[in-house]
């Protein structure tokens, strides 16, 4: 064998070896996925501080806020199957729903000082 066929064939084996992601990358990459858990509650922090809540604009805006965090929280983006996005919807309807009272709260102006001008809305994985 030539000299210049051996190292070609060595560049074909270190490019297919990297294209693989690598022998060893590739036999513990499981391993070290399953040591990060996914957190038992997910929540989000929608600010109102820079919202006058005296106005219907101002609440409306804020209504907008808790429905974005709330889409971002509960639907997952791309295709999914029916189910899916029922229950993501629901979710997202439900949290919507729970944040209310905490919206109620702000615009009668009864929140107290540490409430940190802000809408917490949490769900459990």
């Amino acid at each position: 064998m030539k000299i210049q066929t051996l190292k070609f064939a060595a560049l074909a084996a270190l490019a297919a070896f990297a294209s693989t992601g690598g022998g060893i990358a590739a036999l513990t990459g499981p391993a070290f996925a399953a040591e990060v858990k996914a957190p038992a509650v997910v929540a989000a922090t929608v600010r109102y501080d820079d919202l006058n809540l005296r106005t219907a604009a101002g609440v409306e805006r804020l209504n907008g806020r808790i429905r974005a965090a709330a889409e971002r929280l509960c639907v997952e983006p791309g295709v999914k199957g029916l189910d899916a996005s029922l229950a993501g919807i629901a979710c997202r309807d439900a949290l919507i729903a729970a944040a209310a009272a905490q919206v109620r709260i702000a615009v009668e102006g009864s929140a107290p000082v540490y409430a940190a001008n802000a809408v917490t809305l949490a769900r459990g994985r």
